[in-house]
């Protein structure tokens, strides 16, 4: 389950940073594959660990969230993860999305925000259109709701089968 965006971020090429980052993106790599191991004490530990080393680093922070999100089950460590990621990489699109994910139910306010930048950042995002369609709807904004799932599913046809009974785009 390990991370596309980070293993990208690392493959990007992070070997120019001070030792500090390399030794955190080592962890951060021995992180992941503890991670696909499914040892996730293992990987909690690591993140943590790089996040020690390289405290300006966002993704150990993400990839703590996805842990905290998706295996632990613990919605407000996630996004207290995210936010930290944030913090430091302001425009990270995954945690934006994440945290909009986990904001929905409790900070529908804060979801709407976070889902606007990301279609600020990218009008051609898809799920951030039918994210952001499907909170309008709940919210009582049926109009924007509906002109955002429209251009979701313009943008992915397969969005159209996760469209819930009930509603029409």
């Amino acid at each position: 389950m390990a991370s596309a965006l980070a293993v990208g971020l690392l493959a990007a090429g992070c070997s120019s940073t001070p030792s500090a980052s390399s030794a955190a993106n080592s962890l951060i790599s021995q992180g992941l594959y503890a991670e696909s191991a499914g040892k996730t004490h293992q990987a909690v530990d690591d993140f943590r660990s790089a996040a020690a080393q390289d405290p300006k680093d966002a993704v150990p922070y993400y990839e703590l969230g996805m842990l905290d999100q998706q295996v632990l089950h613990n919605s407000a460590q996630a996004a207290t993860a995210y936010k930290r990621a944030l913090s430091l990489e302001p425009r990270y699109r995954a945690a934006m999305l994440n945290l909009a994910n986990i904001d929905t139910p409790n900070n529908p306010q804060a979801a709407l925000n976070l889902y606007n930048e990301l279609i600020l950042q990218n009008p051609k995002d898809a799920s951030a259109n039918f994210s952001l369609g499907l909170l309008l709807i709940a919210q009582n904004q049926p109009v924007p709701g509906h002109v955002a799932l429209k251009k979701a599913i313009a943008l992915d046809p397969a969005l159209a089968r996760r469209v819930p009974a009930g509603i029409t785009p």
